[in-house]
């Protein structure tokens, strides 16, 4: 039997080789859990969604609603409830843009968009009233006990408000002012002083209606005792 030529055996082996290398590659796969160049794209009708452990959906982004065909986002809590979202939802007219919502833990919504003219449409904002500037045409009284001299309602929002009315007197006088909100004392200025007051609204419960009272009195001396709030706005806990 004759001999395999040596440069046959080594071109076998350079072969042999080179067909391990290629089953090696085979095997080799990019980590699936980067995407380290290029653009990932979800479409005709598809949806990219994020779920924790439970199965519970977190991200939602694509086809919301297939009887509409509606694409948007939709951000939700670990317990389920929506937290922001982008979307129209069902019934709404396609030629009314999508809004962007913010909702509190309870489902309320504390934030959204004017889709119709633009700016918000929550929560509201209260602008300051012009005031009159004559002290001796402001509210007033000659009482030595607290008497409601101002009184308005509005809708709260917010945990806390903050408040600011001035005071002045006549006849050597010493005015002094509180405020009241649903009847509950919760700001008392220094008399003489201007009431300036950051407070918790009693029994919060956001969206409730609440009345508002600026009292006033003579605390010392006699003549007449003047109160003007100057505003009164919602704040953060």
């Amino acid at each position: 039997m004759a001999a395999i030529p040596q440069d046959l055996l080594d071109r076998f082996r350079a072969l042999e080789s080179r067909v391990r290398q290629l089953e090696g590659r085979t095997q080799i796969r990019p980590a699936m859990n980067e995407i380290l160049d290029g653009d990932v794209v979800v479409g005709a009708g598809g949806r990219f969604f994020v779920k924790d452990p439970s199965g519970q959906e977190i991200l939602k982004i694509g086809e919301l609603y297939e009887e509409t065909g509606e694409f948007g986002t939709v951000l939700r809590r670990d317990d389920g409830s929506i937290a922001l979202s982008i979307y129209r939802g069902p019934g709404t007219p396609n030629t009314i843009p999508q809004a962007l919502r913010l909702k509190d833990a309870g489902g309320r919504e504390i934030f959204a968009e004017d889709t119709v003219v633009g700016g918000l449409a929550r929560p509201y904002i209260p602008l300051p009233i012009p005031m009159e500037e004559s002290t001796n045409k402001w509210p007033s009284t000659t009482s030595t006990s607290f008497t409601t001299i101002g009184r308005s309602n509005g809708f709260i929002q917010q945990p806390r408000a903050r408040v600011y009315a001035q005071v002045t007197a006549s006849g050597g006088a010493t005015g002094q002012l509180r405020f009241l909100v649903n009847g509950t004392t919760v700001a008392t200025a220094t008399a003489g002083q201007p009431l300036v007051a950051t407070f918790a609204v009693p029994s919060f419960t956001y969206g409730v209606e609440a009345e508002f009272e600026l009292q006033a009195r003579v605390s010392s001396g006699t003549g007449t005792a003047y109160g003007m709030t100057r505003y009164l706005y919602g704040f953060q806990s």
